[in-house]
């Protein structure tokens, strides 16, 4: 569960440039690597890590030569694919792992500040984990699906 998080989570820091999205995503990775030595959670990290960070740090350099819309596109769909997988974690602790409850805790408060950045950069218009009409931002969410769930087996 954690390693998948963990994953996605240096995806995006390595993705942002922007310096307040860059400390927000910091908080993030430092919360989960914290609550791994804090609460005795246990996880390997994932091997495709480098790649990672590696396909992050060109898909944030490219993302910057294609101007703010684009940018912001790609970010909210990166972040809607976050979300998501932390909402499906948060329900597969519910369904079957109850007396994880710290665990569930740390999901759901990197969930909410994940979901906070889709509401303040999607319109009243869309449903924010819906498919939006943006193609970038679709390509964006369904990219990081496929890595969240490599990240989770290798």
């Amino acid at each position: 569960m954690l390693r998948g998080g963990h994953a996605l989570q240096i995806a995006s820091l390595k993705l942002l440039k922007a310096q307040e999205l860059q400390e927000i995503e910091n908080v993030a990775v430092q919360r989960i690597e914290e609550a791994v030595q804090t609460k005795d959670f246990r996880f390997r990290p994932s091997l495709v890590i480098p790649a990672v960070e590696l396909g992050s740090f060109a898909a944030g350099s490219v993302l910057s030569t294609l101007g703010d819309a684009v940018s912001t596109s790609y970010v909210t769909g990166v972040k809607m694919a976050v979300s998501d997988f932390y909402n499906d974690q948060i329900r597969e602790i519910y369904a079957s792992k109850s007396e994880m409850v710290e665990l569930k805790e740390l999901f759901k408060v990197a969930r909410d500040e994940e979901q906070e950045f889709v509401d303040a950069h999607t319109s009243a218009t869309v449903v924010s984990n819906e498919a939006s009409s943006d193609p970038v931002t679709t390509f964006a969410k369904a990219s990081l699906k496929v890595l969240a769930q490599v990240a989770r087996v290798v």
